[in-house]
C-alpha cells in the first residue's frame, strides 16, 4: 500500500512539474523565469553603466569648473560650435584695417560647410569638427599684407590659409591678394 501511495505522489509531482512549473520556467516569453532573470541582469548592467557615466560626468564637470570664464570664452572663440560668417569677416576686416587704413576685406565668398569624415568606414574615427571654407580679397603693400597674415596666425580663431594668389596693381607697391582659407567649428 505504501508503495502505491509513493508511486501516486511521484506521478503527481511529475505531473505538477510538467503542467505548472516547467511552463512557468521556460514557455511563457513574457513572464518565464529565464526571461525575468535575463531582464534583471540587463537592468543591473544598465544601473552599473549609469553609475559609471554619472561618475564620469561629475569628473568632467569638475574639470570644466576648473577653467575660468575667460578661458572658456577663449576656447569658444578658438573653436566655436558654429561659424558666424558675419562675425568672422568683421574680425578679418578689423585685422586688415589695423595693419593699414587702406586695407579692407572685399569680394567675400563662402563655400558650404564641409562635413568631415562622412564616409562611414568601419574603424575610422570621425572628426569632431566641421570645416568652413571662404575666400576674400585684400589690397595693400606686401609689408601690410605680411603683418595681416601674422595677425591672423596670432589670433585665437583657427584659420588655415589654403592658398594666396597675388595680382599686381596699377599703383606701385600695391597688390591684390586673393586668400582662400578654412576655419572650423565643433559638430
Amino acid at each position: 500500500m505504501q508503495f502505491i501511495f509513493n508511486g501516486i505522489l511521484l506521478v503527481t509531482a511529475i505531473a505538477i512539474f510538467f503542467v505548472f512549473t516547467k511552463p512557468q520556467y521556460t514557455d511563457n516569453p513574457d513572464t518565464s523565469i529565464l526571461v525575468l532573470q535575463q531582464t534583471y541582469e540587463d537592468l543591473e548592467q544598465t544601473r552599473t553603466d549609469l553609475s559609471r557615466l554619472k561618475t564620469k560626468l561629475s569628473s568632467l564637470e569638475n574639470d570644466r569648473n576648473a577653467f575660468t570664464q575667460q578661458q572658456l570664452d577663449r576656447l569658444e572663440r578658438m573653436l566655436p560650435e558654429d561659424v558666424n560668417p558675419v562675425l568672422l569677416i568683421m574680425e578679418l576686416d578689423t585685422l586688415a584695417k589695423t595693419q593699414s587704413q587702406s586695407m579692407s576685406v572685399k569680394n567675400i565668398k563662402f563655400e558650404p560647410t564641409k562635413k568631415t569624415n562622412q564616409a562611414a568606414t568601419p574603424g575610422l574615427v570621425k572628426d569632431p569638427y566641421d570645416t568652413f571654407a571662404l575666400s576674400f580679397d585684400v589690397t595693400g603693400s606686401y609689408a601690410d599684407f605680411y603683418s595681416f597674415m601674422q595677425e591672423i596666425e596670432k589670433g585665437l580663431r583657427i584659420v588655415d590659409i589654403v592658398s594666396i594668389t597675388v595680382t599686381a596693381n596699377d599703383k606701385v607697391d600695391l597688390y591684390q591678394y586673393t586668400v582662400k582659407a578654412h576655419t572650423y567649428s565643433m559638430k
